[in-house]
This record gives C-alpha cells, sequence and structure tokens, in this order.
C-alpha cells in the first residue's frame, strides 16, 4: 500500500520526462530515499542495523510463512497472479495504448487518448508491483534495512530487463533465471562475477536491443510453424 500511495504522488512529475532524464531522476531519487532511511530516518530504521521481525510473522491456518515451503508456495501463488494481471493487461486495450505510448505518442494523442494518464498509471503498476516485491524479499528474509533501497539494487533490476528483453512478459523472466543462475554459479569461480555478467550484457546489446528472449523467440516460432506444418500436412495426406 504504501508503494501505492507515493508513486500515485510522485508519478505525475516523473512521467512528465522522456528517455535519459526520467532515468536519471529515478536514479536521484532513489539516492534520496536511501539517504534518508540511512540518517535521517536511522531512529525508525536502525541504519545498517535494520529491523528484525522474524518472529513476529504469525502463522496463517494454510500457509505458515515463517516456513521455508509455505513460503515458496506463497510466493508462487502471488507472482502466478501478478503475471495473469500483466498477461491480461498486455492483450487488452489498456496494454496497446501503453505500447502505441511508446511508439507514437503523437499518434495517440491525435486519436484522442490521454497519454500522461497512460503513463502515469503504468508508473504506478509498475512500481506498486515493485513494492509488492519487495515486500516479499523482506517476509523471506525476516530483515530489511536501508539497503534494500541502495542505488545498486536498481541497476540490477535494469541488466535483468536488459539480458532477457525489454517489452515482453517472457523477457525479464528469463533475465532474471540467467543472472541469478550467473550470479549463483560464477560467483562460485570468480570473485568479481559481475564483470562476467557485464561483458554478456555487451554482447547481448551488441546482438540486438530485444535481449536474449527477443532473439531466441523467432528460432522458438519457427520451429514450431514447422512442426505445425507437418501436422497439417500430414493429417490432409491421411484424410485424402
Amino acid at each position: 500500500m504504501g508503494g501505492l500511495i507515493l508513486t500515485f504522488l510522485v508519478g505525475p512529475f516523473f512521467v512528465r520526462l522522456r528517455s535519459d532524464y526520467f532515468a536519471l531522476v529515478n536514479l536521484a531519487f532513489c539516492v534520496i530515499v536511501f539517504f534518508m532511511l540511512q540518517k535521517v530516518l536511522v531512529g525508525i530504521t536502525h541504519g545498517d542495523n535494520g529491523l528484525w521481525y522474524m518472529r513476529r510473522i504469525t502463522s496463517t491456518p494454510l500457509l505458515d510463512l515463517g516456513n521455508e515451503k509455505d513460503f515458496f508456495i506463497f510466493a508462487f501463488l502471488v507472482t502466478l497472479v501478478v503475471w495473469i494481471l500483466f498477461k491480461y493487461l498486455d492483450t487488452s486495450v489498456y496494454g496497446a495504448g501503453c505500447l502505441a505510448t511508446k511508439i507514437n505518442e503523437e499518434k495517440l494523442k491525435f486519436l484522442g487518448y490521454s497519454t500522461f494518464k497512460i503513463r502515469w498509471s503504468s508508473f504506478v503498476i509498475a512500481n506498486t508491483v515493485t513494492a509488492l516485491a519487495g515486500s516479499l524479499r523482506a517476509i523471506n528474509y525476516g530483515f530489511v534495512s536501508p539497503a534494500t533501497a541502495d542505488p545498486s539494487q536498481v541497476a540490477e533490476v535494469v541488466v535483468i530487463t536488459l539480458l532477457g528483453g525489454v517489452g515482453t512478459l517472457y523477457g525479464p523472466l528469463v533475465g532474471a533465471f540467467i543472472y541469478i543462475g550467473m550470479k549463483d554459479l560464477v560467483s562460485k569461480f570468480i570473485t568479481h562475477w559481475e564483470l562476467f555478467v557485464g561483458l554478456l550484457l555487451i554482447i547481448v546489446m551488441l546482438a540486438g536491443e530485444k535481449g536474449i528472449w527477443g532473439n531466441v523467440e523467432p528460432i522458438i516460432k519457427k520451429v514450431f510453424l514447422r512442426k505445425k506444418s507437418k501436422e497439417v500436412r500430414e493429417n490432409n495426406k491421411e484424410g485424402v
């Protein structure tokens, strides 16, 4: 709820910006919030010591969030609901409006749509889901500190999205699996594993802006289309 209210208030100021200015203002806001949590509100946040509340998490009749298996089921269900929501938005008129705002905003304005409201609402939805993910992270660890709002955390999300592919539902999912997988595997052999991730990101970006999923998706579609056309031909032969 806090994420929804905050982004609803700051959204009108942020969404008026474009491209690099939008990214820089978001980064600056992140630095300000991090400083406030770390220094100004230290009496509430306890600074680097953070807040521990694992013992205060009470069990529910169905799921005990203090239990790893039960929390995994809960997190999976929440992720599934969010996925269904975004899948619905992607196929709705609103989703088409979001895509049109990115591709040709002037044409959408000419058709009578308010691109400002579309950008504002999408900003609120995206950041509310991000706040929800942060709350799940806090429940998982039973601990929250200002380090969660560190600007480096923002860069991590951007890297995951760029790796997987921007503008698709499957891209960030693929990027998350690859990034976390490399983080866990490569870090066992290389201390500065970020260097390996950075090199992979450079290669992916040089190959195209679509990311890993954007480059793999056409190949998958071709394979399925070939199989489907082959099955159709076989069925036609049997019918004859």
